[in-house]
């Protein structure tokens, strides 16, 4: 409001429209828990589903738009293609088909960095698990196993171990034995 010095003094008013422009003042943050765990089944298709990563800039415009990438590495700390992130939604898809045989986790770094000028980004781990399935096949500890029988022994007697291992976790990893045999019809009376 403005007063002018005369008798009587008179007044004026005006309404004046003050707008706070944005500045990229704030980095994004991770929504969630940090770091992001994830899960996918081994064997899995390329392009399969994974996960979202999901983060939040509080600035406007261009300086709050988040892009998305992530790097993964293998034991050595060398960069392996595993993931791929489209890096708008976030959406994390399988690069490759897994193993969890060959490896049971991967350690990646995501980053989450706004579109201002200059970027202000935020990154944390990804750690993926790769979850077990029933894949592999129980294999004997030996190609061929030849035990001696004693001449009337009396049923149930031992005469003999044999050993499997399955690479699978529990419960994928039981084992369970029997005996077959195509020529005598006795054998299937054994107990293994």
């Amino acid at each position: 409001m403005d007063v002018d010095a005369g008798v009587p003094p008179l007044t004026g008013q005006t309404v004046v429209d003050i707008r706070v422009l944005d500045i990229n003042d704030n980095e994004p943050k991770f929504l969630g828990a940090t770091p992001i765990g994830m899960s996918l089944p081994e064997g899995n298709a390329v392009d399969d589903y994974v996960g979202t990563i999901e983060a939040d800039d509080a600035d406007l415009g261009e300086n709050g738009s988040i892009i998305y990438s992530v790097q993964c590495f293998d034991d050595d700390d060398n960069i392996i293609s595993l993931l791929h992130v489209d890096n708008v939604t976030g959406v994390v898809r399988a690069a490759v088909t897994l193993d969890r045989e060959r490896c049971a986790e991967y350690i990646c770094v995501v980053v989450a960095a706004d579109a201002g000028h200059p970027s202000l980004s935020a990154s944390t781990y990804l750690q993926l698990r790769v979850a077990d399935v029933d894949d592999e096949r129980a294999v004997f500890e030996h190609r061929f196993y030849e035990f001696h029988v004693a001449e009337n022994l009396p049923a149930g007697s031992v005469v003999g171990r044999v050993e499997a291992h399955d690479a699978d976790q529990p419960p994928f990893n039981h084992v369970v034995y029997f005996l077959r045999s195509d020529l005598d019809s006795s054998a299937s009376q054994v107990r293994v």
